[in-house]
C-alpha cells in the first residue's frame, strides 16, 4: 500500500494514523504534511465533551499558527479506523502510538 503522495506542484506528502482510547472516548488521527503547512484529519469522539466532531485542521510551520479548523456541519461517518496497521503511526502526535 501506498503511505505518500505526490501533489501536482511536486509535494512529497507521507500520511500518518494515530488512535486514542479509553472509556467513553476514541480519538483518531490521519495527518500530513505538504509544503509548510501540517494537516490533520480528524474524528473526535468523547463523551465528556459533548458531541462528536470530525474535520480538518492546518498549521503554518513558518509562522507557527493554526488555520481555522473546519469541522464537518452534518453527522459524519468516519471510517479512519481502517487505515490503523496501514499507515505508519506519528510518534510526535499526543494522541501516542499504539503498541504493535
Amino acid at each position: 500500500m501506498r503511505r505518500d503522495v505526490v501533489f501536482e506542484d511536486g509535494i512529497d506528502a507521507e500520511f500518518h494514523y494515530n488512535r486514542f482510547t479509553r472509556a467513553r472516548a476514541t480519538h483518531e488521527e490521519v495527518s500530513f504534511a505538504a509544503g509548510d503547512r501540517q494537516y490533520t484529519i480528524f474524528n473526535y469522539d468523547d463523551a465528556d465533551f459533548g458531541p462528536a466532531r470530525a474535520g480538518i485542521s492546518a498549521l503554518d510551520s513558518r509562522r507557527g499558527s493554526a488555520r481555522p479548523t473546519e469541522t464537518c456541519t452534518d453527522a459524519a461517518r468516519s471510517e479512519l479506523h481502517l487505515l490503523e496497521g496501514q499507515l505508519p503511526c506519528d510518534h510526535e502526535s499526543a494522541l501516542g502510538c499504539r503498541q504493535p
